[in-house]
């Protein structure tokens, strides 16, 4: 298995190891440069794993360089600082939960597997041989361990390790690929006709023919038991229309909110790297002689190449990209990087924890804060998601109180601001829309032993709670032959036509299979014969007729099925003409190869999406905070 992954990732395993495995499942391309301190809040577990916000942050600030530096306008405030963290958080927790159940379901990496995969790995080998100085140089760069490293490659490999083993499971032959090109571009000629039901509505029921329906389905027409209902509604949506706003309270929150409409201080830099933890004499040399030479006037990018130890940058001129302040994992390098000035600007040497640095200023794009006025809007909705999130909260607690149950409605909703509003009569089955359609709240309606009392606080969904009473019922009722009359003659007038239609649709198809004239025959009926040459796709088509069309074959070539209006539609083949291959491979010589790649790719990712889906929920998430305003 690995080495089939070896062959088939080659590139993209090179690709993590020389820009950034760090931070693979950290959502973000980083260096060895990255802060990763363990002083955060814990946002979440999943089984022994710990994400922090700090790990969120960090990958939030690497969205904001990607999309707020080069060439998109740096005075762009179209961003949300809280929903981009909330999905990174989201998406970090998933992934983590993912490797957690791939180790759970049996999924295995071993260290000789992984010892073997470095060995064999050309980009730790020097003219086709293991280089075990490539090796540790590599690991000196990164600033990690040799079991950290294994650690993180072992996490890549076994989510890889799925993908393909699902991959390899989908197989499609190339028999199966040709006959699906030539089955899936035919075309085909049928015809339709649509026999509406309303010709056959106007059916005379007699008085005896009522009674005798009514009297054979009296439970037919019983009113059911009904119940009417007041609630208390508390949802966020709700609580979010009542938030006053004022442009005072707006401008405050704007003061202590001012991360959330701030873009940060960056650097763009480039940097040449000299590695010696010891600062010994014979490193201060060589960074010495490099500055020596830039002073006079060489080529940074090309000294950097030449000389710089940073694996990672040396092959870019020694580009590092842009950086925050805080991302830096040394404040030498850190405060020498931001006080560069102006573009082209080249610092002094540089001690830091990894060795001796000199750093050259590319570009610098200086902190801003949004104007009051330009992200007024953003405040706002963060204002009122907050005071609504607040209340709701608030409201959850009072009313989860064992002692609500019995307290007068109209007094909960005074004192909590709320509106009584008022639903039903409907039945146990629920009303089809509106608060009746959810079963808890049918449920508590129907609950015998807290008629006239108030329920427990029912959750309709994350946002939304409601406080139900029931404060009527309505016994089941039979209806009498008088009061059910008009009812019992409009379904009997319905099974009529529907029989009719049904009858008359079933002769016209019995016709029309023997028929060498299909459109005189259907003219005669005074109906219209549509005659249709359609692919597969064709828009012209009403869908479900064109659906119909393409599941008939020359053997079983008619059907016929009702709308829901009652109106019967028979449908008619009268030709298949399959694609033809030959001249269709003559344009796309690799139509077949990339139909069986397609076909069996599609197959393994719908596996594999359900597969991680079942993963995530098997494993065990603790949320210890949900909100990225909370951090």
């Amino acid at each position: 298995m690995l080495q089939w992954i070896r062959d088939r990732f080659q590139g993209a395993i090179v690709w993590l190891l020389t820009f950034g495995i760090i931070l693979v499942f950290v959502l973000g391309a980083g260096s060895y440069l990255f802060r990763q301190s363990n002083n955060s809040k814990t946002i979440a577990k999943v089984e022994n794993q710990v994400i922090t916000a700090e790990m969120i942050n960090s990958s939030y600030n690497n969205y904001v360089r990607q999309n707020y530096s080069g060439n998109k306008s740096y005075d762009s405030f179209d961003l949300d600082p809280k929903k981009i963290k909330d999905k990174l958080a989201n998406d970090l927790i998933n992934k983590t939960a993912i490797t957690k159940g791939l180790i759970n379901y049996g999924f295995l990496v071993t260290s000789e597997d992984l010892l073997n995969y470095v060995k064999n790995d050309p980009f730790f080998q020097e003219k086709g041989v293991f280089s075990s100085a490539k090796y540790t140089n590599f690991l000196k760069q990164s600033q990690i361990n040799e079991w950290q490293f294994q650690d993180l490659l072992k996490d890549m490999l076994l989510v890889e390790q799925c993908k393909n083993s699902i991959l390899l499971s989908n197989f499609v032959h190339t028999n199966n690929a040709e006959d699906f090109i030539k089955k899936w571009y035919q075309v085909r000629n049928f015809g339709y006709v649509i026999v509406p039901a309303k010709r056959f509505n106007q059916s005379t029921i007699s008085d005896q023919a009522i009674e005798d329906y009514y009297q054979q389905h009296k439970t037919s027409f019983v009113t059911p038991e009904t119940v009417s209902i007041a609630y208390l509604d508390v949802s966020l949506e709700q609580l979010r229309s009542k938030v006053k706003v004022n442009n005072e309270a707006l401008k405050n929150y704007y003061q202590e909110h001012q991360e959330y409409y701030t873009l940060p201080e960056l650097v763009h830099i480039r940097h040449i790297l000299i590695t010696d933890p010891n600062k010994s004499d014979e490193s201060r040399v060589k960074i010495e002689d490099i500055l020596a030479k830039l002073k006079l006037g060489e080529d940074f990018q090309e000294l950097a190449k030449k000389y710089s130890e940073d694996l990672d940058s040396a092959v870019n001129g020694g580009d590092l990209k842009w950086l925050g302040k805080g991302e830096i994992d040394d404040e030498n390098f850190e405060q020498a990087a931001f006080n560069l000035a102006k573009e082209g600007d080249i610092s002094e040497v540089v001690e830091s924890k990894f060795g001796y640095h000199i750093i050259q200023l590319i570009n610098k794009r200086a902190a801003k804060v949004g104007e009051f006025d330009k992200v007024i809007e953003q405040v706002t909705n963060h204002y009122k998601e907050e005071e609504s999130q607040n209340k709701l909260d608030h409201l959850v607690e009072q009313l989860s109180r064992d002692d609500i149950i019995k307290e007068d409605l109209s007094k909960l909703a005074n004192k909590f601001e709320l509106q009584i509003q008022f639903a039903g009569p409907f039945t146990s089955h629920g009303a089809k829309d509106g608060i009746g359609s959810y079963s808890e709240v049918v449920a508590a309606a129907f609950d015998e032993q807290k008629f006239n009392h108030n329920s427990d606080l029912i959750r309709l969904s994350e946002d939304r709670m409601v406080v139900v009473k029931a404060i009527k019922k309505h016994a089941a009722y039979q209806k009498t032959l008088l009061e059910a009359h008009d009812e019992v003659k409009a379904t009997l007038q319905q099974l009529a036509a529907k029989n009719l239609v049904k009858e008359y649709s079933l002769n016209l198809s019995k016709d029309l299979l023997s028929s060498t004239t299909p459109s005189k025959l259907v003219k005669s009926h005074e109906l219209d014969w549509k005659l249709v040459t359609a692919k597969r796709d064709d828009a012209n088509v009403d869908p479900k007729i064109l659906k119909l069309a393409f599941s008939l074959s020359l053997l079983n070539k008619q059907q016929m099925f009702s709308l829901e209006n009652g109106d019967h539609v028979i449908v008619q083949l009268s030709s298949i003409a399959d694609a033809d291959l030959e001249k269709m491979l003559s344009k796309q010589p690799d139509l077949i190869k990339n139909v069986q790649k397609q076909l069996g790719y599609g197959q393994a990712m719908v596996e594999h999406k359900l597969f991680e889906q079942e993963l995530i929920k098997n494993v065990k998430i603790k949320k210890f905070i949900t909100n990225s305003e909370q951090w």
